[in-house]
Formats: structure tokens, sequence, C-alpha cells
């Protein structure tokens, strides 16, 4: 079991990887593009910033699903040096499961978001705004997976 959560984990990590990568350079290129037809052409796009704001969404919440796997979010240690050395390993299991409910509360809370916006149109591309809200439940699923993965190896680790 503990086998197969990690391995999905992984998988999942480097497929957002792959995407938060890919629209990162969708997001730069719709910026660019957009300043170039801004300043030098005189008659800016409506198209570009709207596209680069639904990169930079899913780009932050996929981001901050992997920062759950890789444990790279930025923290306060002030009350983990207090603990003793043997407690904090527990203290890192409470925090996980936390990070975990708080995954699970984040997919339910956007899915029931995304139901509510079903049929809405964005602004200027026409696109399903269900694509930028559809953010938060995808990011709360990878996030119970990624917690899910740490903690299940933590506990072996005892």
């Amino acid at each position: 079991m503990i086998g197969l959560v990690e391995t999905v984990s992984r998988l999942l990590a480097r497929l957002t990887q792959g995407l938060a990568v890919a629209m990162a350079v969708v997001m730069v290129v719709c910026l660019l593009v957009q300043i170039f037809f801004r300043y030098a052409l005189s008659s800016p796009l409506t198209w570009t910033e709207e596209l680069a704001v639904l990169m930079f969404a899913w780009i932050i919440m996929l981001m901050g699903s992997l920062g759950v796997r890789e444990d790279f979010h930025v923290r306060l240690t002030l009350l983990l040096d207090r603990i003793p050395e043997r407690a904090r390993p527990w203290f890192e299991r409470v925090t996980l499961a936390a990070i975990l409910g708080f995954g699970v509360l984040l997919a339910i809370a956007g899915y029931d978001y995304v139901e509510g916006t079903l049929g809405v149109i964005s602004a200027a591309i026409g696109f399903p705004i269900e694509l930028l809200h559809l953010a938060a439940p995808v990011c709360g699923v990878l996030i119970v997976v990624h917690a899910a993965a740490r903690l299940l190896g933590a506990e072996s680790e005892t």
C-alpha cells in the first residue's frame, strides 16, 4: 500500500512539474505578446491577459501541491525547535495529517465551487470558467495524495 501511494505520488509530481513548466512558457509568451502589441503596435490584445491569468492560477495551485510532496514550503520552526527531538516526528505527522485534511476540504469546496459556476464563460476568450476554478479541486486531490505518501512514509520509518 505504501509503495503504491508513493508511486502514484511520484508520477503525479512528474506530471505536475511538466504541466507547470508548459503553463509557465504559455504565460510568459502571452505576456510578451501583450507587451509587444501594447507598446510597439499601440493595439493591446484582450485575450493574452486572460490566458496568462488562467496559466498563473494553475501554476500556483500545481506548485503548491508539489510543495507538499517536496516539503519546500516556507514554515516557522520556532515551535518545532522547542519540541524535544523525540517528539518532532510525531509533530511532523500531525502537521501532515492537518495538510491532508486541508487537501480534502480544498477538493470538496473546490468541486462545489466548480459546480456552482458551470456554464459561465470568460469575458475575452470565452473559455468555460470551470477551467480556472478546476485548479482548486485538482490541487486538493494532489495535496491529499502527496500528504498521504509522506504520512505513510513517515509511519513506515518508525
